[in-house]
């Protein structure tokens, strides 16, 4: 029969009082753990957003060829209004903030 040990609360309440103290004593290799981690991490969250980046852009050809009116005419009318904005802001004078200015 496999004996069970109970967790003893007192040595993982020692564990927590020292580690900082461990991490300070060998800082460097603190250092070079936790990047080894956040490299770790990054690499795995890297790969995931590529994988379900490649799931995402299966699209078939008809709706990759499918042209759709009312999108192109929205599109139309927002380039216009900026066109428009774009325009007026020729058109409008600026007063001249040097003119009002004496040289000392």
């Amino acid at each position: 029969m496999i004996k069970i040990s109970r967790i003893k609360l007192r040595k993982i309440q020692n564990f927590f009082r020292r580690f900082p103290k461990v991490l300070v004593k060998n800082m460097f290799l603190s250092y070079l753990g936790f990047l080894l981690v956040s490299f770790i991490i990054g690499f795995a969250i890297f790969y995931y957003y590529s994988l379900s980046a490649e799931q995402s852009f299966e699209i078939s050809e008809e709706e990759l060829l499918k042209f759709n009116r009312e999108t192109y005419q929205k599109v139309l009318f927002e380039w216009q209004k900026k066109n428009e904005r774009f325009l007026q802001i020729e058109t409008k004078e600026y007063p001249n903030p040097f003119l009002g200015l004496t040289p000392r």
